[in-house]
């Protein structure tokens, strides 16, 4: 979390050097100068993690008309895109995401599995979730929970056929 904008920090100030340099020097003796090297730095900042306009000032862009500096805020442009994918690819490669998404599918997985036992099933699938949940070593659900669950599962019937009666209409 610190290095990733450290490392574009530093790609900015590295590459708005030669911008700076070839726009202030263009811009000498035409009414704008643009000679702030921090508004380079904002701009290439910008560019780097990919907003669509600039925090600097409008002017500060490769508009005199040098061919290097235009080509060069291309290159930017592009090396700002393969740095975007080598950081998101060395995040996703990381163990601890890994385990963060197998632990949410797993969990989401299973909840939803033993809702829909519980809800299709009836007493047997009732049956089955208590031997699986005791199984795993988890508590079985209340008599509270499984009432509760049984009148969404009616709930979610009667919505059903409302929703199926409107629609034959």
């Amino acid at each position: 979390l610190i290095m990733v904008p450290l490392a574009i920090f530093g790609i900015a100030a590295l590459f708005a050097a030669p911008l700076y340099a070839v726009e202030c020097e263009e811009s000498k003796g035409t009414g704008t100068e643009l000679c702030n090297f921090y508004q380079w730095f904002l701009y290439i900042s910008s560019n780097l993690v990919g907003l669509g306009n600039p925090l600097n000032s409008g002017d500060y862009t490769p508009a005199s008309g040098h061919v290097f500096a235009e080509l060069f805020d291309l290159l930017i442009a592009a090396w700002s895109m393969a740095f975007a994918g080598l950081v998101y690819g060395l995040v996703g490669a990381l163990g601890f995401v890994a385990f963060l998404t197998e632990a949410t599918d797993l969990g989401c997985a299973g909840g939803i599995n033993r809702l829909l036992r519980t809800a299709v099933g009836g007493r047997g699938g009732l049956q089955r979730q208590r031997e699986d949940d005791s199984i795993a070593g988890r508590e079985p659900p209340s008599d509270s929970q499984q009432a509760l669950l049984r009148e969404l599962v009616a709930e979610v019937a009667a919505l059903r056929r409302e929703v199926a009666a409107a629609r034959s209409q």
